[in-house]
């Protein structure tokens, strides 16, 4: 028996079982670009967004929504979203 499966043991015994990590967050390609854009100028509007990427400003709006409750934000906080990604390696 080594120290790990040791360890484990007195984890599970005192706590329990060890819950599983949670699934590693993924973004679309497009939520990278957005929320690299929002990383660069963090005043960018919306509409703004849409003309540098050729899309709608409802689809940059989903997207940050989207890449905002991937990390557990409201939907508004496209900033915090933002830097998660950043932290996570993500942009």
């Amino acid at each position: 028996m080594n120290w790990d499966s040791i360890k484990k043991r007195v984890v599970r015994l005192f706590f329990g079982p060890v819950p599983e990590p949670p699934p590693p967050i993924t973004l679309t390609d497009r939520q990278r670009k957005i929320l690299k854009l929002i990383l660069v100028d963090p005043g960018l509007s919306y509409a703004a967004i849409a003309r540098k990427l050729k899309v709608s400003e409802r689809t940059v709006r989903r997207d940050v929504r989207q890449a905002c409750e991937a990390f557990g934000f409201d939907g508004s906080d496209r900033i915090y979203a933002t830097l998660e990604a950043q932290i996570r390696g993500l942009i």
